[in-house]
């Protein structure tokens, strides 16, 4: 991201719609891009998933999605905050 900032919330939303995209993504955090922190992670496969990150507000500049044993694909990933 441009800036640091403190992330309220996260949304996902799969690339056709197609269910299941969504489901066991991790949603890490960096302040330096080299030191990495686990905030969010989805349970569901819905085709929009959102996140909510209210309750840890974490600071950072580098947000990153991780899933195990597929690659992601996703038409808009946004993610909300103050800065």
């Amino acid at each position: 991201m441009p800036k640091f900032g403190n992330l309220t919330g996260v949304i996902l939303d799969s690339r056709g719609g197609q269910p299941g995209r969504a489901k066991g993504v991790r949603i890490l955090v960096s302040e330096d891009g080299q030191a990495w922190t686990e905030v969010g992670k989805t349970n569901s496969g819905k085709p929009q998933q959102r996140i909510d990150l209210q309750e840890t507000n974490p600071l950072a500049r580098f947000v990153r999605f991780e899933r195990d044993g597929q690659c992601l694909h996703y038409h808009r990933i946004l993610i909300y905050g103050d800065p």
